[in-house]
């Protein structure tokens, strides 16, 4: 990769449902869609700090989560970072959440950040199983869809926060 990669990270825990819903996606893009040159997609699992040389590599970046709101199961949210950073603030919003909270500090102290949009999923079940919920599994091809939408744009469709429904 080199700066002027798009990456789509997927991060989360295969090993408890509904949080390893950004990997899920992840392996279903592998799987099931053409990358379009320039587009680089890793399953970051829940690895933290260790995805800081991915970050570093790109100019533009998709990270694709599950996220504790009070919406629906299954609804699928935007977010610009302000925007993560306002809803993620002073409360914990996944397991590995603190590792990428901190990876986007770092990248701010050093002024290396990429321009850093997010993809969520409202989980329905957090707990022991590799298997998504069918709310959360429904979503899958639609999360995809987006991400790819969103990577071979020039510039942020996400602008600002966006919440889809299963039905939206």
């Amino acid at each position: 990769m080199d700066n002027q990669t798009t990456g789509i990270l997927g991060v989360g825990n295969y090993l408890m449902k509904d949080e390893g819903f950004g990997c899920h996606v992840i392996s279903y893009i592998e799987k099931n869609m053409k990358i379009p040159q320039g587009i680089e997609i890793l399953d970051g699992g829940s690895a933290g700090i260790q995805l800081l040389p991915f970050f570093r590599n790109c100019n533009r970046l998709l990270i694709i989560d599950a996220i504790k709101m009070e919406e629906p199961p299954g609804t699928l949210v935007t977010f610009s970072k302000s925007d993560f950073q306002t809803v993620a603030h002073g409360q914990r919003t996944s397991p590995h959440q603190i590792g990428i909270l901190e990876l986007l500090a770092i990248m701010e102290f050093d002024g290396s950040m990429p321009d850093t949009s997010f993809l969520c999923a409202v989980p329905k079940e957090i707990s022991e199983g590799v298997e998504l919920t069918p709310e959360l599994q429904a979503q899958v091809p639609r999360a995809a869809d987006h991400a790819l939408a969103w990577a071979t744009k020039k510039q942020n469709i996400f602008n600002g926060m966006d919440i889809q429904t299963n039905n939206g």
